[in-house]
């Protein structure tokens, strides 16, 4: 691809991201949770200490995704556009580095695996969410695409500034999400040991990188930590150890991990099924030539979603990280599908996207009980001028 057609289409997936963002009000119970978080913040001006009210902390989750809110109200003020912002541009960068990776992985058609992942039902909904998977999903695949650029790197040294850069993806994951930010790892030190061996294995863990994940990923946790010593019988038990245990309450039980994941799966790959069904025959093949990069994206899948299996809380929106490698593997194999291949796959996004976008504005005239903005218009009619406050005495109404 050129230059100008690179820029272009980085431009066109940019409008795709940004386009009816602020047609809907917050939908709560997480949106709302979101965004009332990030007002505290902001009105506090209180950046380490999570809170949803003054007198209610909410150290569930770090705080980048928070963070990443106050920016964009600071920036354009307080609206539905601005809560969902970092969420779009979020899913732009992951294009945009898929983008990247199909010049490396996919030269017949860098493009594609850009275009199969902005394409995706799962990706594309989550990026008009507010939420912590779409960030998530962005540090992770920079944090392996700096080990992909490591990968391919002429020399150890060459190759340094690409293994900090894959550390400052984990700890910005890190500070998004907590230890779901390095499923990675499964695949990358696994995949490393077989093809390259011990030596590069512990080449990937050098110091540089490491100060950078601990200053990027741990200081907050430190900070917060100092400040109120409580906290880490929380982070480190409660949620970390209480996730796994199924206290949460999260689709907890065994089958819940079919009933919630393969759905998911079906309908978030979404319009791909007939394409990447094509994709994984043919790379059953005998005749299909072995590529080590095709296992590791392999395990970038395999291994994370057999930890989300046998984890006991399960949520749709876990499962997002898997369809950067999933676009991938599909776009390697898109040139086996036919001659009319490259045909196939404009055509089908194509119009995906423009349904994707209908259902988005559509998205807008939904009557839905959890809607912020009809929950406003309430108060405003019922609650006399001169109140500052409203108190829910529930969170769970």
């Amino acid at each position: 691809m050129t230059h100008r057609e690179t820029l272009a289409v980085a431009l066109g997936l940019l409008l795709f991201a940004l386009l009816f963002q602020g047609t809907r009000g917050l939908w709560d119970p997480d949106e709302g949770r979101y965004v009332a978080a990030a007002l505290e913040m902001q009105r506090s001006g209180n950046y380490r200490d999570i809170a949803l009210h003054p007198e209610i902390p909410h150290f569930t989750k770090p705080p980048l995704a928070y963070w990443a809110v106050v920016a964009s109200f600071a920036v354009l003020g307080r609206s539905e556009l601005a809560a969902r912002l970092p969420s779009a541009l979020a899913f732009w960068g992951s294009a945009l580095l898929l983008l990247s990776l199909g010049g490396m992985l996919t030269p017949a058609a860098p493009w594609a695996p850009a275009l199969v992942y902005a394409t995706s039902t799962l990706p594309f909904v989550a990026a008009n969410v507010v939420n912590t998977d779409t960030l998530l999903a962005f540090f992770e695949l920079l944090a392996v695409w700096g080990f992909l650029k490591h990968w391919h790197a002429g020399s150890p040294r060459g190759s340094l500034g690409f293994r900090v850069v894959m550390w400052a993806g984990f700890g910005m994951a890190f500070l998004t999400k907590g230890p779901p930010g390095l499923l990675p790892l499964l695949a990358i030190v696994p995949f490393t040991w077989r093809f390259r061996g011990e030596r590069q294995v512990l080449a990937l863990f050098s110091p540089p990188g490491l100060v950078v994940f601990a200053g990027v990923g741990l200081g907050w946790y430190a900070a917060v930590i100092r400040a109120h010593p409580e906290l880490l019988r929380s982070f480190f038990v409660e949620e970390l150890l209480g996730r796994a245990a199924g206290v949460h309450d999260r689709n907890p039980e065994w089958y819940m991990a079919f009933v919630v994941y393969v759905p998911t799966l079906l309908l978030g790959s979404l319009p791909w099924w007939r394409p990447l069904g094509k994709a994984l025959r043919s790379a059953r093949s005998p005749s299909t030539p072995r590529d080590p990069l095709d296992a590791f994206l392999g395990l970038w899948v395999l291994l994370p979603l057999l930890v989300f299996l046998l984890a006991r809380s399960r949520l749709p929106f876990y499962v997002l990280p898997l369809f950067a490698p999933l676009s991938l593997l599909l776009a390697r194999a898109a040139p086996r599908l036919g001659p009319r291949w490259r045909r196939e796959l404009v055509i089908t996004a194509g119009v995906w996207a423009w349904l994707l976008l209908g259902l988005k504005l559509a998205s807008g005239q939904v009557a839905y009980e959890g809607d912020a903005r009809a929950m406003a218009r309430a108060l405003r009619e019922q609650v006399p001028p001169g109140y500052r406050e409203v108190v829910s005495v529930d969170d769970f109404p």
